[in-house]
């Protein structure tokens, strides 16, 4: 939840006001601010949150009838925070499938990458949910690259053998991911599962 006091400093009020409804779901607080001219793609210009907008507020707190709501008065979808971030990112960060599905049908690109060349599906990955990580079995069904790499060269393959998740390889095994991909260090997933001693993925590989 927003502070809104601690913005007021930085952003006008009424701006401010727009983040802090959007992070708590009051939609008919956003509705009069919108209504009384606020941007709906402002950005909170604070150095503690970001840059980010109204909607990946919502976004981040779940709130789906608030994200709708912003999106049919002209929030961008794919609107980025300053760390190249969008909604589904959070969404995604937070293992967030209904909000993950909103977003998507409503447009949001679902290989977008932020400044470290992160997809949706790697910050899903990141999470290291099981079983089988219910966020990115849904992104890859609705179309995610499973073999996209970050600016490190790593793929989400890289990510769960490194982290021990031998029900996830599974998983990215089946979809297809290029299991012979070397990062930015010329690291196969093998070689990550051997240097953290996963007998299981070891075998998968």
């Amino acid at each position: 939840m927003l502070d809104l006091q601690s913005l007021c400093n930085s952003e006008t009020m009424k701006k401010a006001e727009l983040f802090s409804a959007a992070s708590s779901g009051d939609c008919d607080k956003i509705i009069s601010l919108l209504d009384g001219g606020v941007d709906v793609n402002a950005k909170c210009l604070h150095v503690k949150y970001y840059h980010e907008t109204a909607l990946h507020y919502a976004a981040s707190e779940g709130h789906c009838p608030a994200v709708h709501l912003l999106l049919d008065r002209g929030a961008e979808v794919n609107a980025a925070n300053k760390w190249g971030q969008t909604a589904l990112h959070n969404a995604s960060e937070e293992g967030d499938c209904v909000m993950m599905e909103v977003l998507l049908d409503r447009g949001a690109d679902i290989n977008v990458t932020d400044h470290k060349g992160w997809t949706p599906l790697h910050y899903a990955a990141d999470k290291g949910l099981l079983p089988a990580s219910a966020p990115a079995v849904m992104l890859l069904n609705r179309g995610a690259d499973v073999s996209a790499t970050n600016d490190a060269g790593q793929s989400v393959l890289h990510f769960v053998a490194t982290s021990g998740l031998a029900p996830f390889v599974e998983l990215l095994l089946r979809r297809g991911v290029d299991v012979n991909a070397a990062d930015s260090k010329g690291k196969t997933a093998l070689h990550l599962a051997a240097d953290r001693g996963h007998a299981d993925i070891i075998e998968m590989l």
